[in-house]
C-alpha cells in the first residue's frame, strides 16, 4: 500500500509538472507570437515614419540624382565607412574616441542633439585605412581622371598647419598602385583643390598629360563646378551673381579672406594685405526652409574660400556651420536663429561642433573623352543629408 500510494503520488507530482510545462510553453508560445507581433508593428511604424519623413524633407530634390548615370548609389560615405571599419574591430581605440560611436549619446541630459561627432577624425587613420576609404570613395576613374568624393576633415597638400591633419598628397602614390597594379610607376596628379571641410567631387590626372590638359581647362574656366551648400538666412535675391573682388586680410592677428570694396569705417575692422582678385559667384536657392536655405552655387573664378566669403560677408548668410566667416570682426561660433536651433534641436552654446555644409556635388568637363562631355555628381555626406531631414526643406 505505501509503494501504491508513493506511485499515486509520484504520477500525481508528474501529471502536475507536466500541466505546468504545458502553461509555461504556452505561455511562452503567447508572448513569442505577441513579440513578434509587437516586432512587426514596430517595424511598420518604423517603416511608415521614414516613408513620411523622407517625403517631407529632400527626397523630392534628389530624385533627379537617380538619372544621373555616373552616380553609384551605394558608395559609402566616410562616416559609414568608419562605422563599418569599427564594426570589424579594425580601428584602435583611440581612433573610435575620435569618431561616433553607437555607445556614444545622441543627444544630452534635456534631449538636445549632440553634432561633435557628425564627421569622422581621419587624422588617426593608419595608411590601410586611408587608402581603403579613399578607393571605397571613387566615383569615376578611366585611364586618365579619377574623380573622387573627398570626405570630410581631408586637406589636400601638404602645409606647415596641416602636419597633424589628414592629407591626401602623402597618399596619392600609394592609391595610384592600387588603382593600377601592373603599372611600373603609377602616379596621381592634383588638378585643383577644395578645402579641407568641403566634401564632394575631386578632380585627379593619372599621367602629366592629363593634368596639364585639365589644368588649362581650369584655368580657361570651361571645367564647371557646382556646390550645394545650406545658409543660415536666406539669400535676397533668390538667385542671383555676386561679382566682389576678394583679398587676404588679418584679423586678431589671424589670416582671412576678406571682401576688398571699401566699407565704412565704422565697420571695417580688417586690414588688406594684399590687392584683390576677381570672385565671381552664381547662385540659386533650391529650397527654403525658416531662416535657411539650400542653395546651388557655381563659382565662377577660383578665389580661397570664395564661396564662404561671398555669402558670409557679401550675402550676410554664412554657411551653415561656418565660424570663420559669420562675423566680420571676431573669430567667434556662429549664432543661429531660434527657429534653426529647434529645427536642428540643438543648443546654441553647442552650435561651435556643426559641422560646415558646403558639398561639390557635381563636376563638367566639356569635350573631355572623344569629343563627349563628362558629368560627374556625389551623393551628399552624412552630416548634410542628416540635418537636411531635420529642417524639412521645401522647393521655393
Amino acid at each position: 500500500n505505501t509503494k501504491a500510494y508513493s506511485k499515486n503520488k509520484l504520477s500525481k507530482e508528474n501529471l502536475q509538472k507536466k500541466s505546468a510545462d504545458k502553461k509555461s510553453s504556452r505561455i511562452k508560445t503567447g508572448l513569442a507570437k505577441e513579440s513578434k507581433i509587437d516586432s512587426q508593428i514596430f517595424s511598420q511604424t518604423e517603416n511608415s515614419n521614414k516613408e513620411v519623413d523622407s517625403e517631407s524633407t529632400l527626397n523630392s530634390l534628389e530624385k533627379s540624382e537617380a538619372k544621373e548615370p555616373l552616380v553609384e548609389n551605394k558608395i559609402e560615405t566616410a562616416f559609414d565607412f568608419v562605422k563599418k571599419l569599427k564594426r570589424k574591430n579594425l580601428l584602435p581605440d583611440d581612433i573610435k574616441k575620435g569618431i561616433s560611436a553607437k555607445k556614444e549619446k545622441k543627444v544630452d541630459s534635456k534631449g538636445f542633439r549632440i553634432l561633435k561627432h557628425q564627421v569622422p577624425t581621419l587624422k588617426y587613420f593608419t595608411k590601410d585605412e586611408m587608402l581603403e576609404l579613399l578607393k571605397e570613395n571613387i566615383l569615376y576613374t578611366d585611364e586618365d581622371i579619377v574623380v573622387l568624393n573627398k570626405p570630410y576633415n581631408l586637406v589636400i597638400h601638404e602645409s606647415s598647419t596641416s602636419q597633424e591633419l589628414a592629407c591626401l598628397s602623402r597618399y596619392l602614390d600609394d592609391l595610384a598602385k592600387l588603382l593600377d597594379q601592373n603599372a611600373s610607376s603609377p602616379k596621381l596628379y592634383t588638378v585643383h583643390r577644395i578645402d579641407k571641410e568641403t566634401t564632394g567631387c575631386l578632380l585627379l590626372a593619372r599621367n602629366e598629360v592629363s593634368a596639364a590638359r585639365l589644368k588649362s581647362l581650369f584655368a580657361q574656366r570651361k571645367i564647371v563646378k557646382t556646390y550645394w551648400i545650406v545658409t543660415s538666412k536666406v539669400p535676397d535675391p533668390m538667385e542671383g551673381i555676386i561679382d566682389i573682388p576678394i583679398s587676404e586680410g588679418k584679423i586678431e592677428s589671424k589670416s582671412r579672406m576678406v571682401l576688398h570694396p571699401k566699407l565704412p569705417d565704422e565697420v571695417r575692422y580688417v586690414s588688406h594685405s594684399k590687392a584683390g582678385k576677381q570672385a565671381i559667384t552664381q547662385y540659386s536657392v533650391i529650397a527654403v526652409s525658416g531662416n535657411a536655405a539650400l542653395v546651388e552655387v557655381k563659382p565662377e573664378t577660383g578665389i580661397k574660400h570664395q564661396i564662404r566669403v561671398h555669402f558670409g560677408f557679401g550675402l550676410g548668410c554664412p554657411i551653415l556651420g561656418d565660424h570663420k566667416y559669420s562675423h566680420l570682426d571676431k573669430f567667434v561660433p556662429q549664432k543661429l536663429s531660434s527657429d534653426l536651433l529647434q529645427k536642428l534641436q540643438v543648443r546654441q552654446s553647442k552650435v561651435r561642433h556643426i559641422p560646415l555644409h558646403i558639398h561639390a556635388k557635381h563636376i563638367f568637363i566639356p569635350q573631355y573623352a572623344n569629343e563627349r562631355n563628362l558629368f560627374v555628381a556625389a551623393p551628399l555626406p552624412r552630416h548634410m543629408s542628416e540635418n537636411l531631414r531635420f529642417l524639412k526643406f521645401k522647393k521655393k
